[in-house]
């Protein structure tokens, strides 16, 4: 029977060779999961996986986020490549005492993917405490002879008594299997944990500090934070339970009346262009009973929104299978995804992140162009010319910026900028920026570049009062824009004439009764 370092090593190998057919990074990670869920529908898979050929430079990236994956890619090694593998058991693993897990390391061979021997690893492992700090969880240097390390994290007293050996800068010598077990509170502590790895050795029993020395590479591993909540609905009590596999949850409720859940976590949108690693990533998770009215249907519609920007496709994958009674709704938002969030985050002086889910209970989709963008504070009353939007030609909008609160145009400046971008992606095709509405009025022309459904997204940073102090607080709003669609007149007209069929069969209907 293959021990568990073997099946994670198999797995690894797997989507290895996997990976030649999917070179796009972002595709292979959502693949990845849609693969995961169809294999083994009760348990997420366990893998891991490397690049496909070996990269010119030393340094490499890898990361998990509660998908029970870990990546390692290729470094180089004098005239061979060589490429590290890690890997976690349990696949997912939720914060909570006295637990155990393992994290498992590997190196392969880059042409054989065999498990290269007599490997010494220097490992930090530390615990991200936000954008800017991290607390150390683990830092030494371990000998395996095997070439495969395996450190298990025990909640409960288990430590090994390991030896050393000093001619290996007094590294710890794991046993025949390459597992040492070492008591910590690490299972215990939910978040985002990164893992940094040296190679002081590989394929030898001494140190080649001189010759690995710029052998490395990070990777990052989540352990799940869950907040459950009883819910109370029509008169009965469902369990909800949102997990985070990447900081603590704030705020989980659940508004009865339009059936959304929101949740939110802290967040720091203006550190976030300081994170070079090409890793950063979101994953929540939200688990909901069948049994509750609306989310029992894997193909019913649903509305999930991040800040109140709606998402779909890749980022929200739904999974109905590993669970046999909860529907689990997988937030996934990569370091693109987060950058292009970044610049309306920061413009509106955002902090931490807001996710809401909603089922849309007889809510036919949305196939006509708003006229009216409701942010918090401010809604942006629309209109389009020509009527009848078409693509490739210049349209204008006319907007005017409306205080909720009290119902009338904005009395200054508004400063704001403008986004437009399919409907489900949130990489904008066109933008306008450092826009000035005076006295609440303004006009933009644009060009949509093809017939669709787009979304606008209205930013607003700032507004000039015209007695001081300027408000300085954001605020956004966004809506459908449809290209081409009938203009209000066309569709006056169709309404009319669908009434008079629909009163006309009605007559008939009634003749034929008589």
């Amino acid at each position: 029977m293959a021990t568990v370092g073997e099946k994670s090593i198999n797995i690894a190998i797997v989507w290895w060779l996997l990976f030649k057919t999917i070179p796009d990074y972002a595709s292979l990670l959502f693949f990845s999961l849609l693969i995961c869920l169809a294999i083994t529908p009760t348990n997420f898979c366990n893998i891991a996986y490397a690049l496909k050929r070996c990269p010119q430079q030393y340094g490499y990236e890898g990361q998990g986020g509660g998908l029970a994956f870990e990546t390692g890619q290729y470094p180089k090694s004098s005239d061979s490549c060589a490429f590290p593998v890690v890997t976690i058991e349990p696949p997912v693993v939720i914060a909570k005492e006295n637990q155990n897990m393992s994290v498992i390391f590997s190196l392969h061979d880059g042409q054989t993917a065999k498990v290269l021997p007599h490997v010494t690893y220097n490992i930090t492992i530390a615990r991200i405490n936000d954008m800017s700090g991290s607390t150390i969880m683990l830092q030494d240097i371990f000998h395996s002879h095997n070439g495969t390390l395996i450190i298990n994290f025990q909640g409960k007293d288990g430590s090994s008594s390991p030896s050393r050996d000093s001619s290996l800068g007094d590294a710890i010598m794991v046993d025949a299997n390459g597992i040492i077990n070492i008591t910590s509170t690490l299972p215990a502590l939910g978040g985002l944990y990164k893992v940094h790895t040296d190679f002081l050795g590989i394929n030898n029993d001494t140190l080649q500090i001189d010759s690995l020395r710029e052998l490395s590479f990070d990777s990052y591993f989540s352990i799940g934070m869950a907040y459950s909540k009883n819910i109370q609905f029509e008169g009965l009590f469902y369990n909800a339970t949102v997990t985070s596999y990447f900081t603590e949850v704030q705020d989980f409720s659940f508004d009865s009346k339009t059936r959304t859940f929101s949740w939110k976590i802290p967040f720091d949108w203006h550190t976030l262009p300081n994170q070079n690693n090409a890793t950063l990533f979101v994953h929540e998770h939200l688990a909901v009973p069948k049994s509750f009215p609306g989310f029992s249907n894997y193909t019913a519609s649903f509305s999930a929104t991040v800040n109140g920007i709606t998402i779909t496709g890749r980022m929200l994958a739904i999974d109905p299978y590993s669970s046999q009674t909860e529907m689990i709704f997988h937030y996934l938002l990569n370091k693109n995804d987060l950058n292009e969030m970044a610049q309306w985050m920061r413009a509106l002086n955002y902090t931490g992140m807001e996710f809401t889910l909603s089922p849309n209970i007889g809510i036919p989709k949305v196939h006509e162009t708003s006229t009216i963008l409701h942010g918090k504070r401010t809604d942006i009353f629309i209109k389009w010319t020509p009527d009848q939007l078409a693509s490739r030609n210049n349209s204008t909008v006319f907007l005017e910026f409306v205080n909720k609160e009290t119902g009338q145009r904005i009395n200054g400046d508004v400063h704001y900028f403008i986004n437009i971008r399919p409907e489900g992606i949130l990489e904008p095709i066109a933008n306008k920026v450092g826009l000035i509405a005076k006295n609440g009025t303004d006009s933009q022309t644009l060009v949509f570049p093809r017939n669709g459904t787009y979304m606008m997204d209205v930013f607003i940073a700032s507004i000039d009062q015209p007695e001081p102090p300027s408000d300085d607080n954001g605020d956004f709003a966004s809506g459908v824009v449809v290209v081409p669609e009938f203009g209000s007149s066309v569709a006056l007209i169709t309404a009319a004439i669908s009434s008079g069929l629909v009163i006309l069969a009605s007559r008939r209907h009634l003749m034929k009764k008589k």
